[in-house]
């Protein structure tokens, strides 16, 4: 990669330096004349001619038939050039060589295969393109022709064969003039100094050809020297200086296009073209000049059928667009009657009123479709209008946007909906498309899965990790808001001996009557969870200081005086209380509950059934 950035860089200075050197000899050939002016040129178009070989050897494009014709045309160009300096005396230039005006044709030919293979290769065969420059060239060419070339004529010059060729000639250039312009608006504007420094040289042509028409419609002599000769050479060195920019094989590659559209400014511009030749006779004949009927005669015909073939191909790609359209509008109206997702198209901002609702409305919310045309998305049936209202009304910076909502059908039931939100362009007015998708099922899925994470299968209680997640939430409320609030750690007393004597369906049976118990003794707001075996924690959200809390081991003793009966047989149980109050200065959820430990540990050995406070102090 390192390599071809060098080389492209010198390829770049080598054409600036190219130019730069041009300008100098096309100013040096402006002040010669005759034979010495024709020998200048000659070195000038050779040294345009060595720039294209070595830039399709140092750029080495992947499509070379444009550059070779390019080459052969200014060959042809260059050889026509020798064959009047061979055919000239000293000191005098020979007029109206044969071989050089066939050769010069021939040149002029291949110049324009290689710009119409340019803009085939760009653009593809565009007969859209081709058509919009053949009218361009044809309605200026008739201006410039009429109104410039033929009053400069002598007698018996206009109408000939001579002036009808000559013009041919130039009305071919500016047509393919104009497909390469077409071409430029294909090429990113990093790329185009290639296809930019081609038509600069195309335009210096189609300048030499008109003055060396003028200048041998005035006296019948073909002149080498002057105006014509200076454009001449710019045109050879122009081109070789875009063989030699890297920016050449921008035009190997193939580029897509905007597709014709039938606008008012394209029919104008088709109208005007077919003004020109009654605009030639209008000022003609103001100005009492001469009209050349034959090229007028000619630009009457390529016009009106370039016209009429450019207004059908306007109208047979509107009217396949339209069809088009037609068809993707009807596998779209298919398509959302089909899907299982509500579709809106909302009005943004504030009123969020709902332009169109899909036929999925009636399964999604139990809603016709037609009752929800006029009305609010924002009254949508949520149990969070919020949280709705933050999707819906917020600054289109961060569009598309989606949450997880609550909706409610008309049946009653709740319902879990995603809602995705994008922006959506309705003819010419902005709007807002919801994407609702009813994912009941997998919501609930998620929750179960959530719960199954977080509690105990056995008991129903909340498990080990979910009760220090809740215990993680409740200290960092502490650390921010203040409060207090308590936890108790339980262990069953005489647990074994139901294990032992009764079997573990018997003790497992036994637990979950024992959560149940506990769950009853708590309030709402408190939590109980099973962290394993038969070790419980109570958290009690409501006991902000040591007597609440006593209270609640209180019941939470109680609970367990009487039996329990597991199939007809009664077992007895109670349980041991270890207690402590978080008011801040617990640093994280074990310290807490290795505090509750202690307590337990303390409760255990001072007797069954008993609560007890931690009395030691904690380091760690």
């Amino acid at each position: 990669m390192g390599a071809w950035q060098d080389r492209e860089a010198r390829l770049s200075q080598a054409s600036v330096g190219l130019l730069i050197v041009g300008a100098l000899g096309v100013a040096r050939l402006g002040q010669l004349d005759g034979l010495s002016a024709l020998w200048w040129r000659f070195g000038l178009v050779l040294a345009g001619i060595v720039a294209v070989v070595v830039g399709v050897v140092a750029n080495r494009p992947r499509r070379r038939r444009a550059w070779l014709l390019l080459l052969a045309g200014m060959c042809a160009s260059a050889v026509g050039d020798l064959v009047v300096l061979v055919s000239s005396t000293p000191g005098s230039v020979a007029a109206n060589v044969p071989a050089d005006a066939w050769l010069t044709a021939a040149g002029g030919g291949l110049v324009l295969l290689a710009m119409l293979d340019v803009t085939v290769g760009v653009r593809g065969r565009d007969l859209g393109s081709a058509l919009d420059a053949l009218l361009l060239a044809a309605a200026v060419w008739t201006l410039l022709w009429q109104l410039l070339v033929v009053p400069a004529g002598a007698p018996g010059w206009a109408g000939s064969s001579t002036e009808l060729a000559g013009g041919l000639q130039v009305l071919l250039f500016v047509a393919v003039l104009g497909l390469l312009v077409r071409t430029l608006r294909a090429l990113p504007a990093r790329e185009r100094a290639a296809a930019l420094l081609l038509a600069a040289a195309l335009v210096a042509a189609v300048a030499a050809f008109l003055l060396g028409a003028i200048g041998q419609a005035v006296d019948g002599i073909a002149h080498h020297g002057g105006a014509r000769a200076i454009f001449g050479a710019v045109a050879n060195l122009v081109a070789g200086v875009a063989a030699l920019h890297p920016s050449m094989r921008a035009l190997d590659v193939r580029r897509v296009t905007a597709s014709d559209g039938f606008t008012a400014g394209r029919s104008i511009a088709v109208g005007l073209a077919l003004l020109a030749p009654p605009v030639v006779l209008l000022v003609t004949q103001l100005l009492g000049a001469g009209v050349a009927l034959g090229s007028l005669a000619v630009a009457w015909i390529v016009l009106v059928p370039a016209v009429l073939a450019r207004l059908h191909l306007l109208g047979a790609g509107r009217d396949a667009a339209l069809l088009e359209a037609a068809a993707s509008d009807g596998r779209l109206r298919s398509l959302v009657a089909h899907t299982g997702d509500l579709l809106l198209i909302v009005d943004p901002g504030p009123s969020a009123r709902i332009r169109y609702a899909s036929p999925a409305a009636t399964r999604v919310l139990g809603i016709p479709p037609e009752h929800l045309v006029g009305t609010s998305a924002l009254d949508l049936p949520t149990d969070d209008p919020s949280a709705l209202r933050g999707l819906l009304v917020r600054d289109a910076e961060t569009l598309p946007r989606a949450a997880d909502l609550p909706l409610r059908h008309r049946d009653g039931d709740g319902r879990w909906i995603q809602v995705v939100v994008d922006r959506y362009i309705e003819g010419s007015r902005p709007a807002l498309v919801l994407t609702l998708s009813d994912i009941t099922d997998r919501k609930q899925s998620e929750m179960r899965w959530v719960r199954a994470a977080h509690h105990d299968a056995l008991t129903g209680l909340v498990n080990r990790r979910g009760i220090e997640e809740r215990l993680e939430q409740h200290l960092g409320r502490l650390a921010t808001q203040g409060g207090r609030f308590g936890v108790l750690l339980c262990d069953l007393d005489g647990f074994k001996a139901v294990n032992d004597t009764g079997g573990h369906l018997v003790g497992d049976e036994v637990l979950r009557h024992v959560a149940a118990r506990f769950r009853r003794v708590v309030r709402d707001g408190d939590a109980v969870a099973r962290l394993g075996g038969d070790e419980f924690v109570v958290l009690g959200t409501s006991a902000v200081d040591e007597r609440a809390l006593e209270q609640v081991a209180d019941r939470v003793i109680a609970s367990l005086r009487e039996p329990i009966v597991v199939s007809g047989m009664p077992w007895q149980v109670g349980v041991s209380v270890g207690m402590a109050l978080a008011d801040g200065t617990d640093a994280s959820v074990g310290r807490l509950l290795r505090r509750a430990d202690v307590a337990l540990y303390q409760a255990k050995g001072a007797g069954k059934g008993l609560a007890r406070w931690d009395t030691t102090v904690l380091t760690s």
